[in-house]
Protein backbone atom coordinates (compact mmCIF):
# COMPACT_ATOMS: atom_id res chain seq x y z
CA UNK A 1 0.00 0.00 0.00
CA UNK A 2 2.90 2.34 0.68
CA UNK A 3 4.27 1.68 -2.82
CA UNK A 4 0.89 2.30 -4.44
CA UNK A 5 0.46 5.49 -2.47
CA UNK A 6 3.87 6.70 -3.63
CA UNK A 7 3.20 5.65 -7.24
CA UNK A 8 -0.05 7.65 -7.26
CA UNK A 9 1.53 10.70 -5.62
CA UNK A 10 1.73 14.14 -7.17
CA UNK A 11 5.42 13.95 -8.08
CA UNK A 12 5.15 10.61 -9.90
CA UNK A 13 1.95 11.65 -11.67
CA UNK A 14 3.56 14.94 -12.76
CA UNK A 15 6.57 13.05 -14.14
CA UNK A 16 4.34 10.56 -15.98
CA UNK A 17 2.29 13.43 -17.44
CA UNK A 18 5.35 15.35 -18.59
CA UNK A 19 7.03 12.29 -20.13
CA UNK A 20 3.84 11.28 -21.96
CA UNK A 21 3.27 14.86 -23.16
CA UNK A 22 6.90 15.11 -24.32
CA UNK A 23 6.51 11.84 -26.22
CA UNK A 24 3.35 13.14 -27.87
CA UNK A 25 5.06 16.40 -28.78
CA UNK A 26 8.15 14.67 -30.20
CA UNK A 27 5.97 12.39 -32.32
CA UNK A 28 4.31 15.52 -33.74
CA UNK A 29 1.08 15.34 -31.81
CA UNK A 30 1.08 18.69 -29.97
CA UNK A 31 -2.68 18.61 -29.38
CA UNK A 32 -2.35 15.35 -27.46
CA UNK A 33 0.47 16.84 -25.43
CA UNK A 34 -1.63 19.92 -24.65
CA UNK A 35 -4.57 17.70 -23.69
CA UNK A 36 -2.43 15.70 -21.25
CA UNK A 37 -0.84 18.77 -19.69
CA UNK A 38 -4.17 20.59 -19.37
CA UNK A 39 -5.88 17.54 -17.91
CA UNK A 40 -3.12 16.77 -15.38
CA UNK A 41 -2.20 20.35 -14.48
CA UNK A 42 -5.79 21.54 -14.27
CA UNK A 43 -6.71 18.53 -12.13
CA UNK A 44 -3.91 19.36 -9.71
CA UNK A 45 -4.96 23.00 -9.48
CA UNK A 46 -8.61 22.04 -9.03
CA UNK A 47 -7.63 19.69 -6.20
CA UNK A 48 -5.65 22.39 -4.43
CA UNK A 49 -8.57 24.80 -4.65
CA UNK A 50 -11.04 22.19 -3.39
CA UNK A 51 -8.77 21.38 -0.43
CA UNK A 52 -8.45 25.08 0.40
CA UNK A 53 -12.20 25.58 0.14
CA UNK A 54 -13.24 22.60 2.33
CA UNK A 55 -10.24 22.69 4.73
CA UNK A 56 -11.07 19.28 6.22
CA UNK A 57 -8.66 17.78 8.74
CA UNK A 58 -7.03 14.43 8.12
CA UNK A 59 -7.98 11.36 10.19
CA UNK A 60 -6.43 11.27 13.67
CA UNK A 61 -4.29 8.25 12.76
CA UNK A 62 -2.54 10.27 10.07
CA UNK A 63 -1.82 13.05 12.54
CA UNK A 64 -0.52 10.61 15.17
CA UNK A 65 1.85 9.00 12.69
CA UNK A 66 2.73 12.39 11.21
CA UNK A 67 2.32 11.00 7.70
CA UNK A 68 -0.19 13.41 6.27
CA UNK A 69 0.12 17.11 5.84
CA UNK A 70 -2.33 19.62 4.49
CA UNK A 71 -6.03 19.17 4.21
CA UNK A 72 -7.78 15.86 3.66
CA UNK A 73 -10.77 16.57 1.42
CA UNK A 74 -10.67 15.58 -1.45
CA UNK A 75 -7.90 12.99 -1.85
CA UNK A 76 -5.28 14.48 -4.14
CA UNK A 77 -3.61 11.13 -4.81
CA UNK A 78 -6.91 9.62 -5.93
CA UNK A 79 -7.93 12.61 -8.01
CA UNK A 80 -4.60 13.11 -9.75
CA UNK A 81 -4.00 9.43 -10.46
CA UNK A 82 -7.50 9.14 -11.91
CA UNK A 83 -7.03 12.23 -14.07
CA UNK A 84 -3.57 11.28 -15.37
CA UNK A 85 -4.23 7.57 -15.87
CA UNK A 86 -7.69 8.31 -17.28
CA UNK A 87 -6.22 10.70 -19.83
CA UNK A 88 -3.62 8.13 -20.82
CA UNK A 89 -6.32 5.45 -21.12
CA UNK A 90 -8.34 7.73 -23.40
CA UNK A 91 -5.36 8.37 -25.69
CA UNK A 92 -4.36 4.70 -25.69
CA UNK A 93 -7.93 3.77 -26.54
CA UNK A 94 -7.78 6.08 -29.56
CA UNK A 95 -4.43 4.68 -30.72
CA UNK A 96 -4.83 0.94 -30.11
CA UNK A 97 -6.57 -1.17 -32.73
CA UNK A 98 -7.45 -4.47 -31.07
CA UNK A 99 -10.08 -5.00 -28.42
CA UNK A 100 -7.86 -7.09 -26.15
CA UNK A 101 -5.20 -4.35 -26.04
CA UNK A 102 -7.82 -1.75 -25.23
CA UNK A 103 -9.31 -4.00 -22.54
CA UNK A 104 -5.86 -4.62 -21.05
CA UNK A 105 -5.14 -0.88 -20.83
CA UNK A 106 -8.49 -0.21 -19.15
CA UNK A 107 -8.10 -3.08 -16.65
CA UNK A 108 -4.58 -2.07 -15.64
CA UNK A 109 -5.49 1.62 -15.46
CA UNK A 110 -8.57 1.07 -13.32
CA UNK A 111 -6.70 -1.37 -11.08
CA UNK A 112 -3.95 1.20 -10.58
CA UNK A 113 -6.36 4.00 -9.63
CA UNK A 114 -8.40 1.76 -7.31
CA UNK A 115 -5.17 0.56 -5.64
CA UNK A 116 -3.99 4.13 -5.07
CA UNK A 117 -7.39 5.10 -3.63
CA UNK A 118 -7.49 2.06 -1.35
CA UNK A 119 -3.95 2.73 -0.14
CA UNK A 120 -4.90 6.22 1.03
CA UNK A 121 -7.67 4.86 3.27
CA UNK A 122 -5.65 1.83 4.42
CA UNK A 123 -2.71 4.02 5.45
CA UNK A 124 -5.04 6.28 7.45
CA UNK A 125 -4.31 9.32 5.30
CA UNK A 126 -7.92 9.89 4.21
CA UNK A 127 -11.49 9.15 5.06
CA UNK A 128 -13.43 7.06 2.53
CA UNK A 129 -15.45 10.17 1.66
CA UNK A 130 -12.20 11.98 0.77
CA UNK A 131 -11.34 9.25 -1.72
CA UNK A 132 -14.87 9.24 -3.13
CA UNK A 133 -14.79 13.00 -3.56
CA UNK A 134 -11.35 12.82 -5.20
CA UNK A 135 -12.61 10.20 -7.64
CA UNK A 136 -15.79 12.18 -8.38
CA UNK A 137 -13.98 15.47 -8.94
CA UNK A 138 -11.33 13.70 -11.01
CA UNK A 139 -13.94 12.02 -13.21
CA UNK A 140 -15.74 15.33 -13.72
CA UNK A 141 -12.51 17.12 -14.68
CA UNK A 142 -11.39 14.25 -16.93
CA UNK A 143 -14.77 14.19 -18.68
CA UNK A 144 -14.67 17.97 -19.18
CA UNK A 145 -11.19 18.03 -20.72
CA UNK A 146 -11.78 14.89 -22.79
CA UNK A 147 -15.06 16.16 -24.23
CA UNK A 148 -13.37 19.48 -25.01
CA UNK A 149 -10.41 17.78 -26.68
CA UNK A 150 -12.64 15.43 -28.67
CA UNK A 151 -14.86 18.32 -29.80
CA UNK A 152 -11.89 20.35 -31.04
CA UNK A 153 -10.41 17.26 -32.71
CA UNK A 154 -13.63 16.61 -34.62
CA UNK A 155 -14.02 20.26 -35.62
CA UNK A 156 -10.45 20.18 -36.96
CA UNK A 157 -11.24 17.04 -38.98
CA UNK A 158 -14.33 18.71 -40.45
CA UNK A 159 -12.30 21.74 -41.48
CA UNK A 160 -9.71 19.48 -43.12
CA UNK A 161 -12.43 17.63 -45.02
CA UNK A 162 -13.81 20.91 -46.38
CA UNK A 163 -10.43 22.40 -47.24
CA UNK A 164 -7.76 19.72 -47.87
CA UNK A 165 -5.03 22.37 -48.33
CA UNK A 166 -5.34 23.47 -44.66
Amino acid sequence: FVAMSAAGGPLVMAIVSCVAAAAAFVTRHPRRALYLLTTAGGGGLLNLELKRHFARARPALSQMLRLGHGYSFPSGHTMESLVVVGGLIYLAFRLLTTRWKKALVVVFGVAFVVSVAASRVYLGEHWISDVGAGASAGLLWLATTTIGYESFRRIHLLHQARDPSA
